[in-house]
């Protein structure tokens, strides 16, 4: 990159070699006339700054309430989180103090303009000029003092689609190999949904009419990841902005070996999954997961280590149903030099010793052959492995969760599978649910995952209509988290955009949808009367669960009840 940068600034680079979007911001900041170091490092002072918070209130406010989330997974970290306004103002900064002195020094600090216009290539202003969210890595700054940094930003737009501001997770030059853009990603849209709900609340809880049903998701500050939060003093002018809300929004803390998707949701039985989550992930006591394939056993594994005091640990997961028997032993706890014809000169740790001092997941558990389940037990008895071919004790500090979308105590009955292993890892049970159980939280599922979809092919971020939604909520979702994200990958991979319509729905995917044929009116119509109907069954026919579920107001329920004559029986409360 340093190389492209000293051809483009010398005038031999023609930008072949340079991804288009640095390209394009480079050649903007040439005409900006930007040198190669900027000398005006004058920043607003106190009471313009002042003026400029109280006018970005919603945005600092809803930014409050994520940013220390965000934080906790830099724990002892060199890292520092900023957001600014839509004309590139830095509002507020929080993160670490060495590295938040040094970003001082090139003026990265609340009061500080980042527009491209002024700062030349830069996450905050390049963000704001491509409207996309951007990574911009050591020397793709346009100017040379700010080569030290690695600046990953996203975009986060007010109720009418428009950008009012971005969020920008910063580090040192050395950490750029971080998977953080999808991080700052869903940053930006939990602080979009809870200036959502400041909207509401400020409009006196009026009750959304049906249109706003469909067309955009309710905003929620219910907690998926209840992190213990260290208090951090904020380095702005909001300092005397007082939180009433206690709730925490929408969060994944998922920063690991690779980035999985995360398990988000608003729906009850999500907050009660991860309430359950946590007290277990405060302990070291084994964990066992219980649910569909499809579900998200891996990804609520990687959650609980992450809330875990082993965060820092490694994370190291294995599907025991794709291990040979032949192999099972030697990839779990290794082998010695000379063990066995082919073995690796010098030997190889297992699974187990890579993981000391951090989390083992061990997924599809029921599929482990007999003999290594004795072998396990030993393990997790004594806490030491032996490599095979070898007479070396070890031992291990090893934190296990398994999983398995197999009923084990039926195993255990039939003598599949050792009583006295099941109770060693069935210490504590989370059953993770299936989507058609918690349908609320397609909510913030499938627009996390259209961004993702958009992100990994290159496309900008597009939107989802209404009448996408009413499908996917009518929709019986046999294949889980997986299928939905499969399905929405496909129908962004396919669309022009920049919004998903009932156009881009596959026509498989039509036909599966089970709709009356007795019904009159459009699609949309049958297919919001069959998600109310599917609701109100789940809620054994109580009006205000089946609105929390819908996410819309009861007088609004009792409206479509009304309209579509759907029977008295159904009028409970």
């Amino acid at each position: 990159m340093k190389e492209n940068w000293d051809r483009f600034v010398s005038g031999s680079n023609s930008g072949s070699d340079i991804d288009p979007v640095i390209y394009r911001s480079w050649l903007r900041s040439q005409n900006y006339r930007i040198s190669e170091r900027i000398l005006d490092k004058e920043v607003l002072p106190a009471h313009l700054l002042q003026e400029r918070c109280e006018e970005h209130e919603p945005l600092l406010r809803a930014s409050e309430l994520v940013l220390p989330h965000i934080l906790q997974i830099f724990r002892d970290l060199h890292y520092i989180v900023l957001i600014s306004d839509r004309e590139g103002y830095v509002l507020n900064a929080v993160g670490d103090p060495s590295f938040m002195t040094r970003a001082q020094k090139v003026s990265l600090a609340p009061g500080a303009c980042w527009h491209e216009n002024i700062k030349g290539t830069n996450a905050i202003g390049t963000a704001l000029a491509e409207k996309t969210p951007i990574k911009i890595l050591g020397s793709n700054h346009f100017v040379a003092e700010n080569h030290f940094l690695n600046c990953w930003a996203t975009p986060i737009y007010n109720s009418d689609g428009e950008v009012e501001g971005i969020l920008d997770i910063s580090s040192a030059s050395a950490n750029r190999n971080q998977p953080l853009l999808e991080l700052a990603l869903m940053g930006a849209r939990m602080i979009e949904q809870n200036m959502r709900l400041f909207q509401l609340q400020k409009s006196k809880h009026s009750e959304q009419d049906y249109e706003d049903f469909f067309r955009m998701p309710p905003p929620t500050l219910s907690p998926v990841i209840p992190i213990p939060v260290k208090k951090e003093k904020p380095l702005s002018c909001i300092e005397h902005h007082k939180s009433i809300y206690t709730s925490t929004p929408v969060l994944s803390a998922n920063i690991g070996i690779s980035v999985q998707v995360p398990w988000l949701g608003r729906s009850q039985v999500t907050k009660e999954v991860y309430d359950l989550a946590a007290k277990a992930a405060d302990s070291d006591i084994s964990v066992f997961l219980q649910g569909e394939s499809g579900v998200g056993k891996e990804v609520m594994a990687r959650h609980i280590h992450q809330m875990s005091p082993r965060r820092n640990g490694p994370f190291v997961a294995i599907n025991c149903a794709a291990l040979p028997p032949s192999l099972a032993q030697s990839e779990l706890f290794g082998y010695a030099d000379g063990a066995f014809t082919g073995a690796k000169k010098g030997g190889q740790a297992g699974k187990f010793e890579l993981a000391n001092g951090g989390t083992i997941f061990l997924d599809e558990i029921g599929d482990m052959p007999s003999d290594i389940q004795v072998l396990l037990l030993r393990v997790l008895q004594e806490k030491e492995v032996t490599r095979i071919g070898d007479d070396k004790i070890k031992k291990l500090n090893v934190r296990v969760i398994t999983a398995t979308h197999q009923d084990l105590a039926e195993l255990v009955s039939l003598g599949k599978f050792r009583q006295d292993l099941y109770y060693r890892l069935k210490v504590v049970t989370i059953t993770l649910p299936p989507l058609h159980k918690r349908m609320e939280d397609i909510w913030d599922l499938a627009p996390y995952f259209v961004n993702r979809a958009c992100q990994s092919l290159g496309k900008p971020q597009y939107s989802i209509s209404g009448d996408v939604y009413a499908h996917l909520f009518t929709y019986n979702w046999p294949g889980n988290i997986r299928e939905l994200e499969n399905f929405l990958y496909s129908m962004v991979a396919l669309s022009k955009g920049p919004v998903l319509t009932a156009a881009d729905l596959p026509r498989d995917f039509i036909q599966q949808l089970t709709v009356p044929a007795s019904s009159e009116g459009p699609l949309l119509s049958q297919l919001t009367k069959q998600a109310i109907l599917q609701t109100l069954n789940k809620t054994d026919g109580k009006i205000a669960p089946a609105a929390r579920l819908l996410g819309i107001g009861r007088s609004t329920l009792y409206r479509k009840l009304q309209e579509f004559n759907i029977r008295p029986k159904y009028m409970m409360d």
